[in-house]
C-alpha cells in the first residue's frame, strides 16, 4: 500500500445510493488481483466478505482485520478489515474503502479522511460511498475516475403503518437499547417473533440475530441504525419508530442522508422497497421535502470532511497532543472534535506515575496506543482511565506485558453464562475489552492463548445471550418449525392420513384441501404465529399439490350435495376445494375456490380452470343429448346427421321404461293401413328438429329434460311420425306420462340437473335427491313439483311418487291387458315393476290411465304355483330400439286398448295350451265327483283394472303455480257402476295429491291384484280357447306391428 497522496495507480470512486451493487464490484475488481485490501466500517460486513472470499480464495490465502478479531494465515493475499484496522504498511495491489462518505461522520470520519487521502493500491484504488461525496473527491483527488450508479430497484415511501400491520420481511428502527427492548417485546405478542440488532452486541451474537432473520426463523427485525452501514439482508420494509436521534450531545431530528442511508436497507437487488414511520410514534410521519429526496436520491453535496492530523509527534505526551489538534490548511477538510482516545490521552499525561513513565518516543507511542483501546464497558470515565492506567504501567514495567494471573483473574470473573440479558450483555462488554488487549502485538506474553481464551468466552457469552433475545423475543415454536426454510429451500412437510400437518416434527394444525386451519387449541397470539409458520412452511406443500392437482388429480373430484342442490361443492381427498354459483347458462355453472386457501394468484387460478374443466366435462359426458339438444335449438353446434342412433344405455340403478319397444299404433290406423305400402321412411339419423317438433324440444330443455305430457298434448297430437323422429335423434321418449330421455335419468346426470335447476333458479331447502334405485318414493309436500320431475319421478298422489321410467313400463306391460276393453287383474311381478302395493300402485296404475273397480269372486279351492318373475333392472342390457318400434311407441302411449265386447278378466299369467284347457275340466268333474256335495264358495274382494283415461291436462305455461293449482288442474271423476261404485269413485277421483289411508309397499292387508288372505296374484281367468303368448294375436297391436315391419323390410 502507497501512503503518499498522488502515488499507486488508478483511483476510482463509485458513487451511488444503496442497492447499487458497489460492494460487489469492489470485491469482483480484488478477486481480479494477485492481492488486495477493503476497509469496512463494520465488523459484521467485514464477516460477511471474509467468508465470501475464504469461499472464491481458500481460507490459507484470506485474512480478517477487524478490532476484536484476527485471522491471519502464514502468507495472505487478501486482506478483509475495519477501516480502522486496516494494515496502512501492507503492500498490495489492490484497495478498496466501503461507505467513504462517513469521512463526514463527527466521531469516525477522520479515519475514512486518512484512507480517502492517504491509502493506495500499486495498481488500482476505488471507493465506494454516496454521491453526496461527489464535488469533494473531485477537489481532493483530481485525477480520481468518478463512476456514478443508479439503484437497482424502487424505494418509496408509504404511509405510517400501525404495528400489526406491518408486512412480513420488515425492519423497525429504534435509537436506544430501551426502545429497541420495548419494540421488540411488542412485536412478539403481535407478530410472533423478532430479532434484535444493536452495536453494543457482540459480533457473534449480532450474527447470530441477523442469521435468525436470514434464516426465516422469525420475520421481523428490531435494530438501532447499525443495520444502515452495508448489511445485506433481505428486508422489504424499514419503519422508523422516531424521527430523533441522540447523537452524543443532542437530540436532534434525522438528516436526509441518514434517512436514506437506514431505508436503503429495504429492496435489495432487483427488489423493490418502502419505508415509513410507525403510527403513533415520534414524529408520526417525515416531512414530505426530505420523502422525495430519499426517493429520488437527491441530497445535498457534503461540503467538508472530519480530519486528523495523522503525522504524529511522539517526543513527548504534550507534543502528541499538539499534533493530534492541530488544524487543517485546508478550508474542506475541519479538524474532528475531541475524540474518546484524546480525551484519555490528555487525562493521563495529567498523571503523574504516567507522565514519568513517558519520557520517550517509544513510551509516548506506547501511551497513545493505550488510549485507543475501546471504552466497551462505557461505565464511567473515571473506570475507564484507571484500566488504561494500569494497562500502561504493566506494559512499561520490568516484563513490558501484561501479567499472566492479573489477565486470569479479570477474564475467569466473566466466564459465567448465567443472567439475564443486561448482565450477560455487560460481561460482554468487559470480555471484548480484554479480547482486544489479547489481540494487540507484543502486549502479553501468550497473546495466542489469551487471544483463544477470550474469543471462547465471548463466543459462550454471546451465544447465551442470543438464547435470551431469542427466548424473550421470540416464539421457540415458530423458530424451530421455520428454521430449515432458508437452508433447504422448504420445511419438511408431513401430512397423515387425518390430513394433519406434521412440520419439523411439530403438529401445527390440518390440511383441509387447499387451506391451512391452525391447531384448534392454540388462541390468540400463537394462533398468529401458527399461521404465520403454516404460510411459509406450506408454500412449497401447497405449490406440489397444486401442480399434482392440475396434472392429474382433478380427475378424482367430487361433486357433493349434502348441503342442498343449491349450495354444491367439489371435493377433493375428502376436503371441500370450491363451490359452484350461478354460471351464464344452467349448464354451465361457475366455479369459486373456498375461501383461506393458500393458492397464489397464479395456482389459485391453475386450480380453479382445473376444476371448471372437471365440471364442463362431467356435464359433457352425463348430459350429452340434452347438451346436444340445446346446441341444436341454439344452432351453436350443428346436429350431426351422419351419427347413427344408438339406443340410451340403461341409468345406473334405474331400469329403463319399455315404451321403446313395441307398442299399439294409433286408433284411427287399423292392421290393414299398417300392412299397406307407406310414404317413404326418413331415417331418425337425418329427421329434422323443426316445427312444432323444434318447439317441444324447446320445453324440454327449459325443463332441464322431463316434460310432462300434459302439458304439451296438444302439440303432440298435431306432430306426425316423420317429424317425431327429429325427437327420437336426440333419444327422446315420449311416454304414456311425459317426455323424457332415458340417459339422463342415470344417478349422475339427475344430480347435475338438478343442482343446475335450484342454482339457476335460486332455489334452496330442497329434500335431497331420491335415493339411486328406488322405484317408488315418499314425498316431501313442501317440495316443488318440478324437484321430483327432474329428479326422473312422477307424483300419483298421497305424498307419493313412481319413477318415471318404471311407470312406463308398467304402462306397457298393462296396455295388452287391458286392450279391448278388457278388465284384468295384476301379478306380483307386475306390481314389483313399481316397487308397490295397495293402493299406492292403485294410484300408480291411475297415473297411466287405468281405473279400477272391487268385485266379489269365489275363493279359489286350490291355487297353482306361481313362477316368480324378476323385473330387469337398468343395468341390463337393452335392445336397441329402431325407428318404427318408436313410432308404435309413441302411438300406443296416446291410443286407448281397442274396445271389444266384455270377456272374462285376464291377467299377465300366461294362458295354458289348448290341450291343457280341455282337460282341465274333466279333472275338475273328476275332482268334484270325488269329493261329494260342494258348499257354498268363500267370496273374496278382487280389484280389477280397466282402461279410463283421464282428459288432458291444459298445458301450464307457467312453472312456479302453487301445488294446490298443479293438482287442481288433474281432478277427474270416473269409476265403473254397480255394487262397489261408491269405493271405486273414491278410489279413482282423488286428486293425485290426495291423501291415501291405503296400503303403502310392503305394508299389511289387502293388496291391488291381490285376494283377501292371500299374498299372491291370480291364477288367470283366460278362456280356455285362449292362443298362448308365443302365438301372436293377429287383432293385437303386437301384430300390427309386425305387419308394419315386415311392409317396410319388403319396400327395402
Amino acid at each position: 500500500m502507497q501512503r503518499a497522496q498522488g502515488d499507486g495507480g488508478r483511483v476510482i470512486a463509485v458513487l451511488g445510493p444503496t442497492n447499487t451493487g458497489k460492494t460487489h464490484y469492489a470485491v469482483e475488481r480484488m478477486l481480479g488481483h494477485a492481492s488486495g485490501m477493503i476497509g469496512f466500517p463494520l465488523r459484521l460486513l467485514a464477516r460477511e466478505i471474509y467468508d465470501r472470499v475464504v469461499a472464491a480464495k481458500g481460507a490459507a490465502r484470506v485474512a480478517l482485520l477487524t478490532g476484536e478479531e484476527k485471522i491471519v494465515p502464514p502468507r495472505p493475499s487478501y486482506w478483509i478489515c475495519t477501516v480502522e484496522s486496516m494494515p496502512m504498511s501492507q503492500r498490495v495491489d489492490f484497495l478498496a474503502v466501503d461507505e467513504i462518505q462517513l469521512a463526514a461522520d463527527a466521531q469516525r470520519g477522520h479515519v475514512f479522511t486518512d484512507r480517502l487521502l492517504y491509502a493506495r493500491g500499486v495498481e488500482e484504488t476505488v471507493f465506494m460511498g454516496a454521491a453526496t461525496m461527489q464535488p469533494l473527491i473531485s477537489r481532493l483527488l483530481p485525477d480520481a475516475t468518478l463512476v456514478t450508479r443508479q439503484r437497482l430497484s424502487q424505494l418509496r415511501y408509504v404511509q405510517p403503518q400501525k404495528l400489526h400491520r406491518l408486512p412480513r420481511r420488515a425492519a423497525l428502527v429504534a435509537f436506544s437499547a430501551e426502545n429497541v427492548y420495548g419494540l421488540a417485546e411488542l412485536v412478539r405478542r403481535n407478530r410472533g417473533g423478532t430479532a434484535v440488532v444493536m452495536g453494543a452486541l457482540s459480533p457473534r451474537t449480532r450474527n447470530a440475530q441477523v442469521a435468525l432473520y436470514q434464516n426465516g426463523d422469525v420475520d421481523y427485525l428490531v435494530a438501532t441504525d447499525a443495520i444502515g452501514m452495508g448489511l445485506n439482508m433481505d428486508i422489504d420494509h424499514v419503519a422508523f419508530s422516531a424521527t430523533h436521534k441522540f447523537d452524543g450531545e443532542r437530540v436532534r431530528a434525522l438528516s436526509a442522508p441518514e434517512v436514506a442511508q437506514i431505508a436503503g436497507r429495504a429492496g435489495r437487488h432487483m427488489n423493490d422497497g418502502s419505508f415509513s414511520t410507525l403510527a403513533g410514534a415520534d414524529g408520526a410521519s417525515l416531512d414530505p421535502q426530505l420523502i422525495a429526496q430519499v426517493e429520488d436520491h437527491d441530497f445535498r453535496p457534503l461540503k467538508a470532511l472530519i480530519w486528523r492530523n495523522s503525522r504524529l509527534d511522539y517526543r513527548s505526551a504534550a507534543k502528541l497532543v499538539a499534533s493530534l489538534e492541530s488544524p487543517s490548511a485546508r478550508p474542506d477538510l475541519v479538524r474532528a472534535r475531541e475524540a474518546l482516545d484524546l480525551q484519555a490521552l490528555k487525562a493521563l499525561a495529567k498523571n503523574s506515575d504516567v507522565s514519568a513513565i513517558a519520557t520517550t518516543p517509544a513510551a509516548v507511542q506506547r501511551l497513545w496506543e493505550v488510549c485507543q483501546i475501546p471504552d466497551f464497558r462505557r461505565v464511567s470515565a473515571s473506570e475507564h482511565l484507571s484500566l488504561l492506567q494500569r494497562i500502561y504501567r504493566d506494559l512499561m514495567g520490568r516484563h513490558g506485558v501484561v501479567p499472566h494471573d492479573w489477565m486470569a483473574k479479570q477474564v475467569s470473573r466473566l466466564d459465567n453464562v448465567q443472567g439475564d440479558i443486561d448482565t450477560l450483555a455487560a460481561r460482554i462488554a468487559n470480555i471484548r475489552t480484554w479480547t482486544y488487549v489479547a489481540n494487540r502485538r507484543n502486549w502479553l506474553s501468550d497473546a495466542a492463548h489469551w487471544a483463544h481464551v477470550t474469543r471462547g468466552i465471548e463466543d459462550k457469552l454471546s451465544d447465551a445471550l442470543h438464547d435470551r433475545l431469542t427466548q424473550r423475543f421470540v416464539d421457540r415454536r415458530t423458530s424451530v418449525l421455520m428454521r430449515e426454510l432458508r437452508q433447504r429451500g422448504e420445511l419438511s412437510v408431513s401430512i397423515d392420513e387425518t390430513n394433519e400437518i406434521i412440520v419439523e416434527g411439530h403438529a401445527i394444525g390440518t390440511l383441509d384441501g387447499f387451506t391451512f386451519r391452525a391447531d384448534p387449541s392454540a388462541v390468540g397470539e400463537e394462533f398468529k404465529t401458527l399461521e404465520q409458520a403454516a404460510d411459509i412452511a406450506l408454500k412449497a406443500e401447497i405449490t406440489r399439490r397444486a401442480k399434482i392437482f392440475c396434472n392429474i388429480g382433478y380427475k378424482t373430484l367430487q361433486l357433493d350435495v349434502s348441503e342442498g342442490m343449491h349450495r354444491p361443492k367439489l371435493v377433493w381427498q375428502k376436503s371441500v376445494i370450491a363451490r359452484l354459483e350461478k354460471g351464464d347458462s344452467p349448464y354451465e355453472p361457475r366455479v369459486k375456490l373456498v375461501e383461506g386457501t393458500l393458492l397464489t394468484d397464479a395456482l389459485a387460478e391453475n386450480v380453479r380452470q382445473s376444476c371448471a374443466t372437471w365440471l364442463s366435462e362431467r356435464i359433457a359426458d352425463k348430459l350429452e343429448p340434452l347438451l346436444k339438444l340445446k346446441a341444436e335449438i341454439e344452432k351453436q353446434v350443428p346436429a350431426k346427421a351422419s351419427e347413427p342412433q344408438k339406443a340410451p344405455e340403461s341409468a345406473e340403478g334405474a331400469p329403463e321404461g319399455a315404451a321403446d319397444s313395441a307398442s299399439a299404433p294409433d286408433a284411427g290406423e287399423s292392421a290393414a293401413d299398417a300392412k299397406a305400402p307407406a310414404a317413404p321412411v326418413v331415417p331418425a339419423a337425418d329427421a329434422p328438429l323443426a316445427g312444432l317438433a323444434r318447439g317441444v324440444a324447446f320445453q324440454i330443455l327449459e325443463r332441464f329434460g322431463v316434460l310432462p305430457r300434459g302439458q304439451v298434448s296438444e302439440e303432440l297430437r298435431k306432430i306426425d311420425q316423420d317429424a317425431r323422429k327429429g325427437l327420437r335423434r336426440f333419444h327422446i321418449r315420449i311416454g304414456a306420462t311425459a317426455l323424457y330421455i332415458p340417459l339422463i335419468l342415470k344417478p349422475h346426470a339427475v344430480e347435475l340437473r338438478l343442482l343446475a335447476w335450484a342454482l339457476w333458479n335460486g332455489i334452496s331447502d330442497l329434500p335431497p335427491m331420491p335415493t339411486p334405485g328406488l322405484v317408488w318414493i315418499q314425498t316431501d309436500p313442501k317440495a316443488p313439483r318440478e324437484f321430483y320431475e327432474i329428479a326422473g319421478f312422477r307424483l300419483i298422489g298421497g305424498h307419493e311418487a313412481v319413477r318415471l321410467d318404471m311407470l312406463e313400463r308398467l304402462a306397457d306391460t298393462a296396455r295388452p291387458l287391458g286392450q279391448n276393453g278388457a278388465k284384468f287383474t295384476v301379478t306380483p311381478e307386475i306390481m314389483g315393476l313399481v316397487g308397490c302395493s295397495g293402493e299406492s300402485f292403485i294410484r300408480s296404475m291411475r297415473a297411466v290411465g287405468y281405473a279400477h273397480e272391487i268385485v266379489k269372486v269365489p275363493a279359489p279351492v286350490e291355487e297353482a304355483p306361481v313362477q316368480e318373475a324378476s323385473v330387469q333392472d337398468a343395468s341390463t342390457q337393452e335392445t336397441p330400439v329402431q325407428d318404427t318400434a318408436d313410432a308404435a311407441s309413441d302411438v300406443a302411449a296416446e291410443t286407448a286398448p281397442e274396445t271389444v265386447p266384455e270377456t272374462a278378466p285376464v291377467t299377465a299369467a300366461e294362458a295354458t295350451p289348448d290341450a291343457t284347457a280341455k282337460a282341465a275340466p274333466d279333472a275338475a268333474a273328476d275332482a268334484t265327483s270325488e269329493a261329494g256335495p260342494v258348499s257354498e264358495p268363500e267370496m273374496v274382494d278382487e280389484v280389477r283394472f280397466f282402461w279410463s283415461p283421464r282428459q288432458p291436462r291444459p298445458a301450464s305455461r307457467n312453472r312456479n303455480r302453487s301445488h294446490a293449482a298443479n293438482h287442481a288442474d288433474q281432478r277427474k271423476g270416473a269409476g265403473p257402476k254397480g255394487k262397489n261404485a261408491h269405493r271405486a269413485k273414491t278410489e279413482d277421483n282423488r286428486p293425485e295429491g290426495g291423501r291415501s289411508h291405503g296400503n303403502k309397499s310392503g305394508g299389511k292387508g289387502r293388496a291391488a291384484g291381490h285376494r283377501q288372505g292371500d299374498g299372491r296374484g291370480y291364477k288367470s281367468h283366460a278362456p280356455a280357447d285362449r292362443k298362448p303368448r308365443d302365438e301372436i294375436n293377429e287383432d293385437s297391436p303386437f301384430a300390427q306391428l309386425k305387419a308394419l315391419k315386415d311392409a317396410l323390410e319388403k319396400r327395402g
